[in-house]
């Protein structure tokens, strides 16, 4: 079975957290995005590569005191 691989990014209080996952093919994004309560959403081509994005993401946004924790 295929997978996408996303990154989802929340933002509460002006600030923002990125989590990686991994969805069937078939199932609704937009389901996903309203469980994580997210309005930002990126594609990716592996679950590395989701990884490593949600983790760059938040290393940003913790240098810009924008991290959600």
């Amino acid at each position: 079975m295929k997978m996408i691989f996303v990154v989802f990014v929340i933002e509460t209080e002006g600030k923002r957290y990125a989590i990686a996952d991994t969805i069937k093919t078939g199932e609704n994004l937009k389901a996903h995005c309203d469980r994580y309560g997210a309005e930002v959403m990126h594609l990716c081509e592996s679950r590395k590569q989701a990884d490593e994005t949600a983790r760059n993401w938040n290393q940003a946004y913790h240098e810009n005191n924008k991290c959600v924790y």
